[in-house]
C-alpha cells in the first residue's frame, strides 16, 4: 500500500460531492491515470450517496480509499441499521424516498459492480449493524515515483473529520 485516505462526514447530501472531490483530488495528485479516476469517483460518490440516502445513520458515514501500485481499494461504511441478508433490491425497482414518494432505483450497486473488478457488502460491525461495501479497481499510474514519495512523507495516511 503506498497511502490511504479515511473521511469521516456527516450523514447529509452535502457529504457526497465532498467524498468524490476528496479522493479525487488525492488520486490525481498521487498520478492515477485521468479515466481511473473517473470511474473510482464515481464508485465513492454511489457508495457515499447509498450511504446518505438508505442507513439513515445518526453517526455519518466512513470513506477509505486506499492507493496500492496497481488498485484502488474503496471502502464506505455507514453505522445504520444494515442490510438484511439477501435483500438488495433488483435494479430499476420502485421504493419510497425520504418523502414517501415512489421512485425507481437500485441501479448504483450494478453500475459500482461494472466500474470495479472485486465488490464485496458486509456488517460494519460484529454486532450486524451497518454496512460496510468495499470495491476494488485496477488504475493506471501517470507517476508511480511521485505517488510513493506522498505516501513516505505522510507517514501512509490522510484522516479527514466533518462535523
Amino acid at each position: 500500500m503506498i497511502l490511504f485516505l479515511e473521511a469521516y462526514l456527516p450523514d447529509e447530501r452535502a457529504s457526497v460531492p465532498v467524498a468524490r472531490r476528496v479522493c479525487q483530488d488525492l488520486l490525481r495528485h498521487l498520478g492515477v491515470a485521468a479515466d481511473d479516476v473517473e470511474d473510482v469517483v464515481a464508485v465513492v460518490g454511489e457508495l457515499a450517496t447509498n450511504a446518505v440516502q438508505h442507513a439513515r445513520s445518526p453517526g455519518g458515514f466512513r470513506v477509505h480509499c486506499e492507493l496500492h501500485e496497481d488498485h484502488v481499494l474503496v471502502a464506505v461504511t455507514d453505522w445504520g441499521r444494515g442490510i438484511p441478508e439477501g435483500r438488495l433490491p433488483e435494479p430499476g425497482t420502485a421504493r419510497a424516498d425520504e418523502s414517501g414518494h415512489e421512485r425507481f432505483g437500485g441501479w448504483g450497486l450494478p453500475l459500482v459492480c461494472r466500474l470495479t473488478e472485486a465488490v464485496s457488502i458486509g456488517p460494519a460491525g460484529p454486532d450486524g449493524g451497518g454496512t460496510t461495501v468495499r470495491a476494488q479497481r485496477r488504475i493506471r499510474h501517470a507517476d508511480l515515483p511521485r505517488a510513493r514519495a506522498a505516501g513516505r512523507q505522510v507517514g501512509g495516511h490522510v484522516l479527514i473529520a466533518v462535523r
